[in-house]
This record gives C-alpha cells, sequence and structure tokens, in this order.
C-alpha cells in the first residue's frame, strides 16, 4: 500500500487514491457496520467487483466533473451481431482498440449522458460547477486519533465542498433519508475538517465554510435538486466520524477486528419505526 505524506495533491488519479494507505468515509463506514468486513476488504484486500450501478455511478461522475477524461477510461461497446463474421470482426477490433477501459453497453452511456446533461443544464448545479478544483485528494493526520485520513472532494468551488449524488428519488424528505442511511452526514463532517484543516496550513484559516450536494435523479427525467448540509448534520457526522476512528485505532493496535456478534446470542427486534406501521396493541392470547 503506498504511503502518501499529509498534504494537498492535485495530480493523484483515483486508482492511486484507493490504493494509498489512509482511511477513508467508505473505510469508517466499514467499521461503523462490522470492523470484520473492514478487514477482510482493506487488510486481507478482498475487494469486490464492481456492479453496473457502482460502474455507472463512477462514469456519470467522471462524465460531469471530467468530462475531458470519459473518453479515456470508458469506451462504449458497438451494437453488433457477434454471430456473423462481419460482427466477430467489429468486436474484436473494439475489444483491442479498449485495452485497459471500462466498458460500457450504448443504454449505459446514453443514462449517463442524459444524466450529465441534466446537472449540466440545472441553473444552480452549473453555476457552482463553472469553477473550481474536481477530485482533490487530501491527506491529513487527525489530531484526536493520529490516523491518517484520506478525502477525495468531487468538486471545490470557492468555500463549498461540493458532492454529486444520483439517487432514484431527489426530493427533500426521501433524500434526509438517504444521508442518514448512507452515512452522508459522516462524509460532510469529515470532508469538511479534514481539507480545513490542510487548507489551514497555507491559508492560515479555514477555506470551506460548506457541504453542497447535487442530487440528480437516476431515471427521466432526471430531476436535479441542491442541498446544503445544515449545522446539526454537520455537528452529527462530526461526532459519528470521531467515534469511529477512535474505535478503528483501538482495533488496529489490538489487532482486534470483531464480527456481528462473537461472543453471545443477543436479543432481534423490529426497527423503532415497526410500531408505527403495525399500530394497534395486540389482544393476548391464552
Amino acid at each position: 500500500m503506498k504511503q502518501i505524506e499529509p498534504g494537498i495533491y492535485r495530480d493523484i488519479d483515483n486508482n492511486t487514491y484507493h490504493s494509498s494507505a489512509g482511511i477513508s468515509k467508505s473505510g469508517l463506514d466499514l467499521i461503523a457496520k462490522c470492523p470484520a468486513l473492514y478487514k477482510n476488504r482493506y487488510i486481507d484486500g478482498n475487494k469486490p467487483e464492481p456492479t453496473k450501478p457502482m460502474i455507472i455511478g463512477s462514469a456519470t461522475h467522471t462524465a460531469v466533473f471530467e468530462p475531458e477524461l470519459f473518453t479515456k477510461e470508458y469506451a462504449v461497446a458497438p451494437q453488433v451481431d457477434r454471430r456473423t463474421k462481419a460482427g466477430k470482426a467489429e468486436y474484436a477490433a473494439f475489444v483491442e482498440e479498449s485495452v485497459g477501459k471500462i466498458v460500457l453497453t450504448v443504454e449505459d452511456n446514453e443514462q449517463i449522458s442524459a444524466i450529465a446533461g441534466a446537472v449540466r443544464n440545472h441553473p444552480l448545479a452549473a453555476a457552482i460547477l463553472e469553477e473550481g478544483e474536481a477530485e482533490t485528494s487530501i491527506y491529513h493526520l487527525e489530531k484526536f486519533s493520529g490516523e491518517l485520513v484520506k478525502v477525495r472532494p468531487d468538486w471545490m468551488h470557492q468555500d463549498l465542498i461540493v458532492d454529486l449524488k444520483t439517487t432514484d428519488k431527489a426530493g427533500p424528505e426521501d433524500f434526509s433519508r438517504s444521508c442518514f442511511n448512507f452515512r452522508y452526514h459522516v462524509q460532510a463532517g469529515l470532508y469538511l475538517d479534514m481539507a480545513n484543516a490542510e487548507f489551514r496550513k497555507d491559508l492560515g484559516h479555514d477555506r470551506f465554510n460548506n457541504f453542497l450536494f447535487i442530487v440528480v435523479e437516476k431515471s427521466e427525467p432526471y430531476q436535479v435538486a441542491v442541498y446544503f448540509a445544515d449545522p446539526e448534520m454537520i455537528d452529527m457526522g462530526r461526532a459519528e466520524y470521531q467515534q469511529n476512528l477512535d474505535l478503528y485505532s483501538r482495533l488496529k493496535r489490538e489487532n482486534q477486528w470483531p464480527g456481528y456478534n462473537n461472543d453471545k446470542i443477543v436479543p432481534i427486534g423490529l426497527p423503532y419505526w415497526a410500531a408505527n406501521k403495525i399500530g394497534n396493541q395486540p389482544v393476548i392470547y391464552n
């Protein structure tokens, strides 16, 4: 694993960032969920193959933030009949020309183009994306845990850190639920703190005041919404990432990565919201 000194790096590609030392928000997600899962992926190196939604999500980010790299990293497979001699020859030529690239179907590419176009044509999103920096890698030694943390903002615009989220439902109530379920509040707190800590070394003050989400739906008509993380959300994310980092630091020192429940059987109930859905109290059966 490549060791990188704390600092701000504008020339590190995505693969180098993900393979470098330092714990990311994704790593903290697994620490919070189950440390054994973190060990399996990041220590033992058993990383899952990217799913189709993951590939489309990454390609969409490239199309929005780094369009000049899209054709260098992705190739669109031709629609040919590979049962015919001509079709086989055309597809073989495509494969040869596309070595090292991620292959997309025509349908995938059309969806990616439509999503990226919706973002670029949204007045608020377009203004934010008109000027800024894409995919800057930031490494910081977190002062409480002493752990090296890495973050990679999608976009930095003036005093804003901006992140693109693709979703099924971009409305405020649905996206608020997604923020909790996918721990976007943790991302907001972590990114702001780590980025400000490193920029503060050069500027003498914090650069970033807020974290913005550009949210776009994955199906027609590709509705777009722009939200900022409110102070309570950022504070909750900050508290949670600090708890996760403390746990990670202790687990690393002890080299112990427990599963869900290794030492005892625990009770299980329904989610906290189930009572509202079920409603009536039961009649005791005897």
